[in-house]
């Protein structure tokens, strides 16, 4: 058992140098002048493909660029693998490999104060969904989504599983619902207002977007389209089938009521620097 865990810390150590060094050889690309620089760090499930593409027809835009290396990087982070000044230098590798005016990207959340303390110009926003619209598109996800083993990690670390089982009853939600107000919460709590627009879903699918550009500093665009749902999915488990709306909804309230109303008091609000 000694051993099999040592093998395994060993590899974990090799691929985190791998990825340090994928992302130090970033700062040898060629600079890249940007209009903005605005990150989209809403929860899975919230509309950060469907913002990715409006974003992507005026701009340098990306979503979940680059994935697999970037979990590694989140998670080494989190688990304190390595020193600020190492993730520090390879986030700016990072950005000038990718060049983006925009990227969206739910798991970098947590990168969110490195990320501001490095590119003081950087802005971001914040997809929100209602509860139990997000809930339900989240666990049909869960179950109809065969993962390797990199978002596994990811989901058994957020998640505390790597799926939602039936056989666990209404609790079994508990866990994602829990994780849906820590990201909120973290965000709102670590950037500035006045770097901050939380902005519903709703908003994102209708392409109502005028709050967006005035965020980000774009003039003069009229961008305003309907049907930019860039990641529908069939249902294969609607966790209403199997529970009452009344029930789920009990859940809620009593997880996520106070971020709900948080959040509510924020959306399409633009805060003055002071």
């Amino acid at each position: 058992m000694f051993e099999e865990n040592m093998i395994a810390k060993n590899r974990m150590l090799f691929s985190s140098r791998i990825m340090e060094f994928v992302f130090r050889i970033g700062k040898f690309c060629p600079v890249k002048k940007r209009n903005f620089q605005v990150y989209c760090v809403g929860a899975p499930r919230s509309g950060t493909k469907s913002l990715a593409a409006l974003f992507a027809r005026v701009c340098r835009a990306a979503h979940e660029p680059l994935t697999r290396p970037t979990l590694k990087l989140v998670t080494d982070f989190e688990e304190g693998r390595f020193d600020r000044k190492t993730i520090e230098k390879m986030l700016i590798g990072r950005d000038r490999f990718l060049s983006l005016e925009m990227e969206s990207s739910h798991y970098l959340y947590p990168l969110t104060p490195v990320l501001l303390d490095l590119f003081e110009e950087s802005k971001f926003i914040l997809t929100t969904r209602d509860p139990m619209k997000w809930l339900r598109s989240m666990i049909n996800k869960s179950v109809s989504t065969k993962r390797d083993n990199w978002w596994s990690e990811w989901y058994q670390r957020k998640f505390h599983c790597d799926a939602f089982h039936v056989k666990n009853g209404i609790d079994g939600l508990r866990p994602y619902l829990e994780y849906w107000v820590s990201h909120n919460q973290f965000v709102l709590e670590n950037v500035p207002k006045n770097k901050l627009l939380v902005l519903d879903l709703e908003s994102v699918l209708k392409g109502n977007l005028a709050v967006v550009w005035d965020f980000v500093g774009l003039q003069g665009v009229s961008l305003c389209e309907t049907n930019v749902h860039e990641n529908r999915r069939k249902y294969v488990l609607d966790i209403l089938d199997v529970y009452s709306e009344d029930e789920v909804r009990k859940l809620i309230d009593d997880v996520c009521g106070e971020t709900m109303v948080r959040l509510g008091g924020e959306i399409g609000v633009l805060h003055e620097k002071k």
